[in-house]
């Protein structure tokens, strides 16, 4: 039986990156285990598109998106 994990993001919901300020949406969620949450984001800079995975602590909810 799959235990139900509680996740803070959900995918396509706008964040944004506490480090650069700037809008990401998340693209992906993985559950590590313990409490590490993982999140695929992607987002734009300087003309070009990135996406990375983030611990849960460096995004926060983007209150403009």
């Amino acid at each position: 039986m799959s235990e139900q994990v509680d996740f803070k993001f959900s995918i396509g919901q706008d964040v944004e990156i506490i480090a650069l300020k700037l809008p990401a949406k998340v693209f992906a969620r993985c559950d590590r285990g313990g409490d590490i949450r993982d999140y695929r984001i992607v987002f734009w800079s300087e003309g070009k598109r990135y996406d990375e995975w983030v611990f849960e602590h460096e995004i926060k909810e983007d209150k403009n998106g």
